[in-house]
């Protein structure tokens, strides 16, 4: 065996320990006298012009030979800046498992992009499952799943391997960075995703489960309410839903108010949630609660693994009236949750506030991490409703959070504006990042009321922004606000009015990303106008909009209602992605219609639409409440990550 294989095979072997040693030669020189003329050998083996001299060595049009911070062993070639990794964005989930084989975009061949870097000739990208949470920030990489070199600024690998039994799917981590000649940049942050997997599979079985509140649902005590949750599976939710009764029984607590499945907050593969009940009497009359419910195996449990209660004692602070998926706010690995309290004092008389709750191993600290105040508070502003994360809307690795004040007095009484906060290592910091103010102030308009995460929407990595004012112009209205490296602007890329010019229709009342129902890479977007008049009073409609590469359409590519058609049903006075409730590899969506006569008089009911290779269909099916109160399901469909 030659000692230039000896040493290459030595190598690679302390290197799979992580020992670091000098790189084998692939000049093949062991002194001065097996190079040409000129030229010396360097300490790592390789033939190099003398210190000082700026000759090129024949060595660099060999494979590129590196010592352990990048650059070349030699010292010839300086390295390129490190790029940016833009996509996936940190901790998404790629989708179900079962549907991987169906789409371009399957979700265990995901693409992985990052920013172009001028100086650089080609890039090394490393993908593996074998970092930990928390820790992977400093992973070593030592046996990546994939090690692939490229030209291009991305990368489809092969079949990523995920886990066929609970939880399915695999946490992956990856890294690139850029190299010219024999030159390479350090490596990038590493980044994090779950492949096959979605973000509200609580029982880990590789399809989608919904989560809806009934908030009036009568049990022992009279608007106690009630939550529901439906195991999805290949053949969609199966019924009857389980059910969740209030940890703590409480006349008018209105349990369920709140709902969101907030992705994996203790990083264990299950997706979690939480539920709110805003007027549950914890620290003082009508302060409310939170409640975290873990996913495992077995789905959500019966009671709560934690209770949050409100951390003020402010009467009527409404804590829990609005929860919010946070995503990673701070990039650890492990997802956030965000809550509201709109009706807490903060200095004044009904200012609001809002909170972030850090998840970790455990689950979530129930003391904030963050407490967040409008900027320049005024009473009666109601700051923090609805509160909802956007992901990660400047590509930095942290999730962003958006905070309405929707009774802030502008040039109109109750105009409203909304707040951007950005996360950070630190989590999310508690100053604005952005203010988004209304560019036709209206009245009553109240922007900011319906929002919810709605993905990349034109497909540049970038997480965008979308939310509505449901009295804007007189009809209702959205603004659209596009993510890039530098954040959104403030002003609006998309603002559209009520498509119908129905007066007071409540257009924009909910909005929500439906993540990507027609598989074609980019996430879509679901406006619900309640009080719609079709042929009877305040039926309800809703239009979808999907994602295209110069961002959302003006008018509505699908237009749902619901059927039965009911007068007063307020189909569209909640809306949600539904995941992949039966796992063929495209997105689904429940629109609420919480005053539909079901089980009993304004029992309420979901109504299921599932996505297509043609986009999502016209034809929903109702997921009635399976009792006979007047408890309102649908008052609260549970927003997802849409990333």
């Amino acid at each position: 065996m030659s000692r230039s294989l000896s040493r290459t095979l030595l190598a690679l072997a302390l290197s799979g320990l992580g020992v670091a040693c000098d790189p084998a030669p692939t000049g093949g020189c062991e002194g001065d006298g097996d190079c040409p003329t000129g030229q010396v050998c360097s300490a790592a083996g390789r033939c190099a012009s003398p210190p000082g001299d700026a000759g090129p060595s024949p060595a660099d049009t060999g494979p590129a030979r590196r010592d352990a911070g990048g650059r070349d062993a030699g010292g010839e070639d300086p390295p390129p800046p490190r790029p940016v990794p833009r996509w996936p964005a940190n901790g998404a989930s790629t989708g179900s498992v079962h549907g991987s084989p169906v789409l371009p975009e399957a979700a265990l061949r995901p693409r992985f992009a990052w920013d172009p870097v001028t100086e650089a000739s080609r890039y090394e990208i490393q993908i593996t499952s074998e970092c930990t949470t928390p820790g992977f920030a400093d992973c070593a990489f030592e046996a990546p799943a994939v090690e692939a070199e490229v030209t291009e600024p991305s990368h489809r690998p092969s079949l990523l391997d995920v886990s066929a039994s609970p939880p399915v799917g695999r946490r992956y981590y990856w890294r690139v960075r850029a190299c010219r000649g024999g030159a390479c940049s350090s490596w990038s942050t590493v980044r994090y995703l779950d492949v096959g997997r979605l973000p509200n599979d609580f029982d880990g079985d590789g399809y989608g489960d919904l989560l809806a509140g009934a908030h009036t649902d009568d049990g022992a005590l009279s608007n106690q309410g009630r939550a529901y949750w439906w195991n999805g599976s290949s053949t969609g939710p199966r019924t009857p839903p389980n059910q969740l009764a209030p940890p703590t029984a409480e006349e008018n607590g209105n349990f369920g108010i709140s709902t969101a499945s907030v992705g994996d907050v203790n990083a264990d593969g299950f997706a979690d949630a939480v539920i709110g009940a805003h007027r549950i009497d914890t620290t003082a009359e009508d302060t409310g609660a939170v409640y975290l419910y873990l996913g495992s195996a077995t789905g959500l449990p019966t009671a709560p693994s934690t209770t949050i209660p409100a951390p003020t004692t402010d009467s009527g602070g409404n804590f829990g009236r609005s929860v919010g998926v946070g995503g990673d706010v701070d990039g650890d690995g492990f997802a956030d949750v965000l809550v509201s309290a709109h009706g807490e004092e903060a200095g004044g008389s009904n200012r609001g506030r809002a909170y972030v709750f850090h998840g970790g191993a455990d689950g979530v600290d129930p003391t904030p991490a963050t407490v967040l105040n409008a900027p320049g508070s005024q009473d009666g502003e109601q700051f923090g409703f609805p509160i909802t994360g956007v992901g990660d809307v400047d590509g930095d690795g942290f999730a962003d959070v958006l905070v309405p004040s929707r009774n802030w007095d502008g040039d109109q009484t109750d105009q409203g504006r909304v707040f951007l906060f950005a996360g950070s290592a630190l989590g999310v910091v508690d100053v604005a990042a952005r203010t988004f103010d209304d560019p036709i102030p209206t009245m009553d308009a109240e922007l900011g009321w319906g929002n919810a995460p709605v993905g990349d929407v034109n497909g540049d990595h970038f997480m965008d922004v979308v939310f509505g004012g449901r009295r804007r112009g007189g009809f209702g209205g959205v603004l659209a606000f596009y993510g890039s490296a530098s954040g959104p602007g403030t002003t609006p890329d998309l603002d559209v009015l009520q498509p119908d010019m129905q007066a007071s229709a409540g257009y924009g009342f909910s909005v929500t990303g439906a993540r990507d129902v027609n598989g074609d890479g980019l996430s879509d977007v679901v406006i619900g106008a309640r009080l719609f008049d079709r042929s009877e009073s305040n039926e309800g409609r809703a239009y979808v909009h999907y994602g295209a590469p110069d961002g959302l359409p003006a008018v509505a590519d699908v237009v749902l209602n619901g059927n039965p058609r009911e007068a007063g049903a307020q189909f569209g006075y909640s809306a949600a992605s539904a995941g992949d409730v039966n796992g063929d590899g495209y997105a689904d969506v429940v629109i609420g219609a919480y005053n539909q006569d079901t089980a009993a008089t304004n029992a309420g009911g979901l109504f299921l639409f599932l996505g297509t290779s043609d986009g999502l269909s016209r034809s929903g099916t109702l997921l009635a409440s399976p009792r006979g109160t007047d408890g309102r399901l649908g008052v609260s469909s549970a927003a997802i990550p849409a990333w």
